[in-house]
């Protein structure tokens, strides 16, 4: 099918209502920043592609008879593809006919004063458009919820030759209460998949691809799925393009402000090769991985050298096999004295390793869910955190390898924490759109910081002064960890913020790493972005300084592992995996790089 920028008869209705004069009617605070957020991707011309005049937005419609004679002209006006998409509160009629609450809408007599769906219903189905598809994004109200998701109300919306998907959550999304300035949570998720891409995915995501996805990312933040009904081929309507495909990617460079971009030259090293250490995986798949690896170096051809040819690494590496773990591992974090490596697992565990240990030994932590992010006290390392699907943090009490304290608050999935410089608080992000600052030795919240969208990065300044957090609003907010007051706004990348580091003992630099594949690097005292490292062909997940500052190491969804000279921003190496790399760590001294993917963890030691 060709894209909505080549479909002149196409029009996009979108209706927003934060809330009505009659306090009685529960509110949609977020509403109008949802719609303003739906019309930005529907209108990027990377994404979605709709031209702007197409697109049309309605807040707070507050007479009915105007909005009906808007939507009919609207309607009627669209010959090829017809979108309604509306956010706000649902009402449930005598008789279980839904009623879509406007700003004029009274409690008493909802039928009389709010838009009943019935008749947008007759209007879409009046309409000449070819495809026609309708978005109910109705949040925060637990009795418009439920009636979606009786077969009533679906049968109503069962408009030939349409795609109907609908928010289905049953309650008030867990956590604190909406805000003007927070996405309502249904709306967060399609959008952030849609600026996010499907990592194998197609060049162009269908609606039934975003359900799909949809579906589990709810699910995934403890949240009920959407439904949907689809008639004729409507699910196959390309909403969007794929920013994550990578059919025609085009060859790995690496380029920096005031840098050259450099040619890559690829293949098997003849001195100081990369050796990699399977950790949670047969032997016989390491060294199958292990024959078959190869080594990619930036750098300047020189004269007289083929290209392909074998290149000089600048230091060798080796490795030992450690095995342990039964299911996938995500976040890693070596304790201070690099002697204990704790993983999170997809099998509900934490898993360590005693490295100083000359079996190399492992023991587990029994978690309730899966665990996403892992850290250790900085002092002595006697407290490993943990954070996860539950939405709970766990201190652990090492030398009794036992719980020590279970912090509550969070209501969605935690995706990673991290301990100030002094260890006296811990940060922790949520897809519940906060970050929660904790009192580690009164195991109590210290504040809250709200974001308008889902938060999955956090990193402290060499100073403790500053905590930098990376949301999927494509956007890095610096905190004053004192007063707890945002400093400041970074903005640049496209996509939604992974991870963040801090240059040790500098805490001037920060890099961030994004779902649109980059790392950027941002001087926080002048608040600019300084240089945007490019080479990475999907998502970028881990990132890491080495402890002297001079490396930077990147992880990312392309299989490989970069890293890259902090001074030139040129990379020095690139480590090959068979799958997609989660996270990265450096051991304290620097000779030893931890790596995780999710499928195994790898290690790779300096010589």
């Amino acid at each position: 099918m060709p894209e909505p920028r080549t479909r002149p008869g196409s029009r996009a209705i979108l209706i927003g209502t934060r809330g009505s004069k009659d306090a009685a009617i529960p509110s949609t605070p977020g509403a109008l920043v949802t719609l303003n957020a739906v019309k930005e991707v529907l209108t990027d011309q990377a994404l979605c592609a709709w031209p702007s005049h197409l697109v049309t937005s309605i807040e707070d419609a507050n007479d009915v008879q105007s909005l009906l004679l808007t939507l009919r002209r609207l309607t009627r006006e669209a010959r090829d593809t017809l979108l309604v998409y509306f956010v706000g509160t649902g009402i449930i009629l005598r008789g279980g006919r839904l009623c879509l609450a406007l700003a004029c809408t009274e409690a008493d007599s909802p039928d009389i004063t709010g838009l009943e769906y019935e008749r947008v219903r007759r209007e879409i189905l009046d309409s000449p458009a070819r495809l026609k598809i309708v978005i109910l994004d109705c949040s925060y109200s637990g009795r418009v919820i439920e009636a979606l998701t009786s077969s009533r109300i679906v049968d109503i919306t069962d408009i030939t030759g349409t795609y109907i998907m609908s928010a289905s959550d049953r309650e008030t999304v867990p956590g604190p209460p909406a805000e003007p300035t927070t996405t309502t949570p249904f709306s967060d998720e399609l959008i952030a998949m849609i600026r996010s891409g499907v990592p194998g995915g197609s060049e162009h995501l269908t609606l039934g691809d975003l359900y799909l996805q949809l579906h589990e990312s709810l699910r995934r933040r403890g949240l009920p799925a959407p439904n949907r009904r689809n008639s004729d081929v409507a699910d196959r309507y390309p909403f969007t393009r794929n920013v994550a495909y990578d059919g025609g990617a085009s060859p790995l460079r690496v380029d920096a402000p005031g840098l050259p971009a450099k040619r890559i030259r690829s293949g098997l090293t003849e001195r100081g090769k990369w050796r990699r250490m399977l950790v949670g995986g047969g032997l016989t798949l390491a060294t199958a991985t292990i024959a078959s690896s190869r080594i990619f170096i930036a750098s300047e051809q020189p004269p007289g050298t083929e290209q392909g040819a074998p290149g000089p690494t600048q230091s060798g590496w080796r490795g030992r096999p450690l095995a342990g773990a039964r299911g996938r591992l995500y976040g890693i974090a070596f304790s201070p004295d690099g002697k204990i490596l704790a993983a999170g697992s997809a099998d509900k565990t934490v898993r360590l390793w005693d490295l100083a240990a000359r079996a190399s030994s492992t023991f587990a932590l029994d978690h309730p869910a899966v665990v996403y992010g892992t850290a250790f006290s900085p002092a002595d390392g006697g407290i490993l955190a943990t954070g996860g699907d539950d939405g709970t943090v766990r201190l652990w009490d090492l030398d009794r390898r036992a719980v020590a304290a279970v912090l509550t608050g969070h209501g969605a999935t935690i995706w990673e924490v991290a301990f100030s410089p002094d260890g006296t608080i811990l940060a922790s992000t949520s897809s519940d759109r906060t970050v929660r600052l904790w009192d580690v030795a009164r195991r109590r919240v210290r504040a809250v910081l709200h974001h308008p969208m889902s938060v999955f990065g956090a990193t402290f300044s060499p100073d403790g002064r500053i905590l930098a957090t990376g949301s999927n609003d494509t956007k890095i907010r610096l905190w004053d960890t004192a007063t707890h007051d945002q400093l400041v706004t970074l903005t640049g990348h496209r996509q939604a913020i992974t991870q963040l580091a801090f240059k040790p003992r500098d805490e001037k630099i920060l890099a961030s790493g994004s779902w649109d594949a980059t790392v950027r690097l941002w001087d926080t005292a002048t608040r600019k972005h300084t240089a945007t490292l490019l080479g990475h062909q999907k998502t970028v997940s881990g990132v890491a300084f080495s402890p002297d500052g001079k490396i930077l190491a990147t992880g990312s969804a392309d299989t490989t592992v970069r890293l890259w000279d902090t001074r030139s921003g040129q990379t020095t190496d690139i480590l090959r995996d068979a799958v997609d790399v989660f996270a990265v760590a450096y051991r304290p001294d620097g000779a030893v790089l931890a790596t995780t993917n999710h499928t195994f963890a790898w290690l790779w030691e300096m010589r």
